[in-house]
């Protein structure tokens, strides 16, 4: 897994650029710092303009209370084992936390979604999907 902060500078080309970056290494996956980008990307936006969230970790994810370090109320750090072990920093939300970090936009579709997976062993994980527009 690869980690895309806010050095893209909100510019869509250096995202790609860091994603064809990150494919060639053999990363199976690119977690994108979201709450520092909701708020960038947010002030850039035109009114109705519409911002698709993908996978934003649940607070229901078992790995939320799994860490070593917590660095705020939805971010952690640290993990000695799970899937974020070298990741960095780790950032959860819940639907309240999504709301208010949305405040500007009209949520047009919230889904939850928890997944337990039985074999080989058992874990749960747990992710936000959601569209929403600019209204102002």
């Amino acid at each position: 897994m690869a980690e895309i902060g806010v050095n893209h500078n909100g510019d869509i080309k250096n995202a790609l650029k860091m994603i064809d970056v990150a494919k060639k290494s053999a990363v199976h996956a690119i977690k994108f710092q979201t709450f520092k980008a909701s708020e960038l990307v947010s002030d850039k936006m035109k009114k109705n303009s519409i911002y698709v969230g993908i996978d934003w970790f649940s607070t229901e994810h078992q790995d939320y209370s799994n860490f070593i370090k917590k660095l705020d109320m939805y971010s952690r750090t640290e993990y000695s084992k799970g899937p974020f072990v070298n990741v960095g920093t780790v950032n959860f939300t819940n639907k309240l936390h999504l709301v208010k970090l949305f405040k500007k936009f009209e949520i047009l579709v919230l889904e939850h979604k928890v997944v337990t997976k039985e074999i080989p062993e058992k874990n749960k994980s747990a992710s936000w999907n959601f569209v929403a527009k600019k209204i102002s």
